[in-house]
């Protein structure tokens, strides 16, 4: 089963990866005010059923129960365009950085991260949208 993003309209399409729902809802509310078409996960299960090539950006929370956000970050690379990333996490910035930088060693595109909690201009301005 793979997840639902026909409904795009060719809009740009963004993956958000939260277990809190509250975060994951607030991060959708925000890229769709920003013309994204939005598709909330909470569980990083359900992102191993999505194709990374449908997404043009991804919003992942790094510290989640079972599998974090680390852990997903070469199923975001294992494709010919893979999306921008976002990280987020209420840890440390060290954490964050270290987290930037495996994701750009394999390849990936970080427009940067957001420490928990941030504001909406925190995120509008990661992704261009004023």
């Amino acid at each position: 089963m793979s997840l639902d993003v026909g409904q795009s309209n060719n809009r740009r399409t963004a993956l958000v990866i939260d277990d809190e729902p509250e975060i994951a809802e607030f991060v959708a509310d925000v890229l769709e005010l920003c013309d994204f078409y939005v598709v909330p996960v909470s569980a990083s299960e359900a992102v191993h059923r999505c194709d990374p090539a449908d997404f043009t950006m991804v919003v992942l929370d790094l510290v989640m129960p079972g599998e974090d956000g680390v852990a997903l970050l070469p199923h975001f690379a294992n494709t010919t365009h893979p999306p921008d990333l976002i990280l987020m996490s209420g840890e440390v910035v060290g954490t964050l950085e270290e987290a930037q930088t495996k994701a750009e060693a394999l390849g990936l595109k970080v427009r940067g991260f957001l420490r928990k909690p941030f504001f909406a201009a925190d995120l509008e301005a990661l992704i261009g949208c004023a």
